[in-house]
């Protein structure tokens, strides 16, 4: 009895895939308006400074906290040295 009253046709079916579809798209341009840059082309140089600051505001204040803080503040050291470095060999700047 209660298949003859709980039909679900094609028609539904698309209109709320549609609608899930239209939402996610809403999120992603909100997110999108947030942030100066689109897409996935960021500068790593910005985003892990802002990283290591969520971090401290949001991860529980234990060793693994300062562990991953350092870690993360390496990779940003070497990817200075290593931007730096290219610019000096590739482009001849200094």
């Amino acid at each position: 009895m209660t298949l003859r009253y709980a039909v679900i046709t094609q028609e539904i079916i698309r209109k709320e895939y549609n609608a899930a579809i239209e939402k996610i798209d809403r999120d992603l341009d909100l997110m999108g308006a947030q942030s100066p840059s689109h897409g996935l082309s960021f500068n790593p140089e910005e985003v892990l400074p802002d990283l290591i600051r969520w971090i401290r505001q949001n991860a529980p204040a234990d060793p693994s906290q300062k562990l991953l803080i350092r870690k993360i503040q390496k990779i940003e050291r070497e990817m200075k040295g290593s931007f730096k470095k290219y610019n000096q060999e590739c482009l001849g700047h200094p």
